[in-house]
């Protein structure tokens, strides 16, 4: 029963999980310089899905001593074993780093600016609240509201949380990346660029972790969670439907930077 309601939830949010797979932006990332303004807006996503995925993390283990036994631990196994991955996995070269990290390094390798993100992460070690912090950053106002959005998700119920996570990052971020990386790898301004050998290895891992081992768990502890509850159900439905609302309004707001450098470039 539980995975037919899960399977239900599915089909229902197809269509905006279909907007942001075939979004007119990866198609758009035509120059190294576009593949730049990409990602010094969307390590932002990056850096706040790894926030996601460790308030979730709090939520269902024990993070402290004195440690207790987790109420659900087939939640707890699977969002655990995630984690492992996401905050450090094997790198191009073999050794070990959170994902977040290898982007950090992909971005440096092709020029992209670190600058914002790095800014942020100071203002929070100092003690800045990030509701704050964003605002003193230059990025993207698409950006900012986009991170707001994911923070936003902290206040609700775990259900709510885990289906922002699993719909609005694990569910799309392998068929959001084919697009790219079959740009990377098949155009002639692209290929055999060595400065994008880390951003490939970013995505194909990522597309190999999601597909195979990430989304199916992650499908799995949310059913767990939201179990034949129809309120739930009803509740997780919405929080989907915003957390992949609020991906497309930001994919748009990338989409249209691109536009404004277009117009800047002829004048």
């Amino acid at each position: 029963m539980t995975s037919n309601v899960i399977e239900q939830l599915t089909q229902k949010l197809s269509p905006l999980i279909s907007q942001i797979n075939h979004h007119p932006l990866y198609f758009e990332i035509s120059s190294i310089k576009r593949l730049q303004l990409f990602m010094e807006q969307h390590v932002f996503a990056v850096w706040d899905f790894m926030c996601l995925l460790k308030e979730l993390h709090r939520r269902l283990v024990s993070t402290t001593a004195p440690w207790f036994p987790p109420k659900d631990a087939l939640s707890a196994n699977f969002i655990s074993s995630i984690l492992v991955e996401e905050e450090g996995d094997i790198t191009e070269d073999g050794s070990y780093q959170s994902h977040f990290e290898i982007y950090i390094a992909a971005m440096k390798k092709i020029g992209a600016d670190v600058s914002s993100i790095q800014a942020l992460l100071q203002l929070l070690i100092k003690g800045q609240k990030l509701q704050e912090a964003i605002h003193l950053i230059p990025i993207h106002a698409g950006t900012k509201k986009f991170v707001l959005t994911t923070f936003g998700f902290f206040d609700r119920p775990l259900h709510e949380l885990a289906v922002a996570f699993v719909y609005g990052r694990e569910g799309i971020t392998a068929s959001m990346f084919m697009p790219m990386l079959e740009k990377l790898e098949s155009e002639t301004h692209f290929r055999h660029t060595a400065q994008l050998s880390t951003l490939i290895y970013y995505l194909k891992r990522h597309i190999a972790l999601d597909n195979e081992e990430h989304f199916p768990k992650a499908l799995k502890m949310l059913a767990n969670l939201i179990q034949d509850d129809p309120q739930k159900l009803q509740e997780a439905e919405r929080a989907a439907v915003e957390a992949l609302d609020a991906r497309i309004n930001f994919l748009t707001d990338i989409h249209q930077s691109f536009q404004k450098e277009s117009v800047i470039a002829i004048i």
